[in-house]
């Protein structure tokens, strides 16, 4: 009888360690999930301070899309069209004991993944896990006013050896030019 209720006892003590699956909520929308604007957030948040370039546990990175099908040691975390049988669904959902992320009193302060998230990481890999589009940005510069007095900046080589502008730790100094006062004293522009 002892015996019997020793074993139940550990076999309840493993059954309560082990973490509930979480619910991964249906989302159903028509335009697709954009990575860097709605998915790298929360991935950010809560799994790339230990599953980024600098620290890759598990061989895993999770930056970028690419990254995520190179996968880590387990192999690719995601499989594109399919979001139950990807890897990182398995982990972050629990639905795979071995797998279960993040792990609990983690030093990252990670918490899991709520149901609409792990909804809209499904979503995303079902979709097919494609990066956000790259947008170009067009910059329309202006003229500055003549009365700000512009200021020119060469990267070519000075002659005299006294450098033009210059940068340490957090400030930037700049040599300027006035008629007839060449060296210039520096001036602290930026800090």
């Amino acid at each position: 009888m002892k015996t019997f209720a020793l074993i139940f006892l550990f076999t309840g003590a493993v059954a309560f360690a082990a973490k509930a699956p979480i619910a991964i909520a249906e989302l159903k929308r028509a335009t697709p999930v954009d990575f860097d604007r709605e998915v790298r957030p929360f991935l950010s948040d809560n799994c790339l301070s230990c599953h980024c370039q600098t620290t890759t546990k598990g061989g895993l990175n999770l930056e970028t899309p690419e990254l995520m099908l190179k996968g880590g040691d387990s192999g690719a975390a995601i499989t594109p069209q399919k979001g139950s049988e990807s890897l990182i669904l398995q982990a972050a959902a629990h639905l795979d004991d071995d797998l279960a992320m993040p792990p609990r009193d983690n030093k990252a302060k990670a918490k899991n993944l709520t149901p609409e998230q792990l909804g809209l990481l499904k979503l995303w890999i079902d979709q097919g896990a494609k990066a956000s589009p790259k947008t170009e940005r067009i910059v329309q510069w202006q003229p500055l006013a003549e009365s700000l007095g512009a200021i020119f900046a060469s990267l070519s080589p000075v002659t005299d050896s006294s450098p033009r502008a210059r940068g340490r730790i957090a400030s930037l100094s700049i040599t300027c030019r006035r008629a007839g006062s060449w060296p210039a004293k520096p001036r602290t522009a930026i800090r």
